[in-house]
């Protein structure tokens, strides 16, 4: 667990104590982090040799709003990263930082005017439990502390699980070998440094090249949310220059530069977006959810029975089976338009077959459509010439 000091005037020094429980409320261990604007303004407690299971993590400190969080332990190493003061932070986003409050002064777990009343009630007597804003001094600012906690509430962190290495297989790529030290260690918190050494002058078509195998235990790896490759910015294994490409399993490259990303888009375009554009945009995850929905629209001739367009819509999906996966696809009439019937079909395939699906689906329906005799819509202009 990480914990950052972030209130503006916390200069004096404050005592977290940090626990943690496990499901029958035994204490496994304990730790006390000091930490002040001054000197160490942020610090890391470990827990290590925990057995799986259910715990509870907590953090008390006087005149902050106590923090606790359950924490499941599977084998793997588990990390939370808290922050101490006003951190604007979403409690539904998918990765975010813990946030504690402070202004609690009386320890109720709230921060309210019970909490504004007894800092008034301490500013000549000084009690630390009333030191909201951390200064060593009770006054009107740590009223104005407690008072702009108002209503806030402690913001639960993520919790961050790593792989553990000995779930990662690393193996050299074609054309480079291990110079000095060894791929088995290269993983993990504990890491140690190694030296690649290319057949060839290094290049874009001669790159150092490492593979990893995050699977190679599969009960012990979890489902993967993320990486992070960390390179050494200065020393003997600092990278002066050069690009850093992840290739996954299925063929899609992508690049993250400094300033942009390389996307390689389903047609085999390169396309390179601003980071800052794509710190600001939305972005959807097809591959999060292991599928991807495939969706088309037909029209069909109002003296078309429906069950018949149903029925070659069917016929088309039956010809892409092999490629769809589980929900079951579907057909409805969605939409009743000025000389056409509407028809949607939907269907869902893996992330990786979507193009090839897609593509297959739109073929097959106009097959479909000519078997069951049913016209598939356009728009069209008939004009009549007429004799004066």
């Amino acid at each position: 667990m990480t914990l950052t000091e972030g209130r503006p005037a916390a200069t004096a020094g404050t005592a977290y104590e940090v626990a943690l429980a496990d499901s029958d409320g035994v204490q496994v261990g304990a730790q006390q982090l000091n930490l002040s604007l001054e000197g160490d303004s942020w610090s890391v407690a470990r827990f290590d040799g925990l057995a799986d299971g259910s715990y509870t993590l907590s953090v008390r400190a006087p005149g902050i709003a106590p923090y606790s969080q359950k924490i499941d332990v599977k084998g793997d190493s588990s990390a939370v990263e808290l922050y101490v003061g006003d951190l604007a932070a979403d409690p539904q986003a998918p990765a975010r930082i813990g946030v504690l409050v402070p202004g609690d002064v009386n320890g109720d777990g709230t921060v309210d005017d019970a909490d504004a009343s007894a800092i008034i009630d301490d500013i000549e007597a000084a009690s630390p439990a009333c030191d909201a804003n951390g200064d060593g001094t009770v006054s009107l600012a740590d009223l104005e502390t407690a008072v702009s906690s108002f209503d806030r509430v402690a913001v639960e962190a993520t919790v961050a699980r790593s792989l553990p290495p000995a779930a990662v297989e690393a193996a050299p790529g074609e054309g480079t070998e291990v110079a000095s030290g060894s791929l088995d260690e290269v993983v993990g918190a504990d890491a140690k440094p190694v030296s690649l050494r290319a057949s060839e002058a290094i290049s874009d078509e001669h790159p150092v090249e490492v593979s990893f195998d995050l699977a190679k235990d599969s009960e012990q790896a979890p489902k993967l949310g993320g990486m992070v490759i960390n390179v050494p910015a200065s020393g003997d294994h600092a990278s002066e220059a050069g690009r850093l490409l992840v290739e996954l399993t299925d063929g899609t490259v992508r690049e993250i530069g400094l300033n942009h990303t390389k996307l390689e888009t389903f047609d085999g375009q390169i396309v390179f977006l601003p980071n800052k554009e794509l710190s600001a945009s939305r972005i959807v995850n097809f591959t999060a959810l292991g599928k991807r929905r495939v969706v088309r629209t037909v029209t069909a001739s109002y003296d078309a029975p429906t069950e018949d367009v149903k029925a070659a819509c069917r016929e088309a999906l039956a010809q892409v089976a092999n490629d769809l996966i589980d929900p079951a696809p579907e057909v409805y009439l969605t939409n009743y338009g000025s000389s056409s019937i509407e028809y949607t079909v939907r269907c869902w395939t893996k992330p990786e077959d979507y193009a090839a699906t897609d593509l297959a689906l739109n073929e097959a329906l106009r097959v479909a459509f000519e078997h069951h005799g049913v016209e598939m819509t356009y728009d069209h202009l008939n004009v009549h010439m007429v004799d004066r």
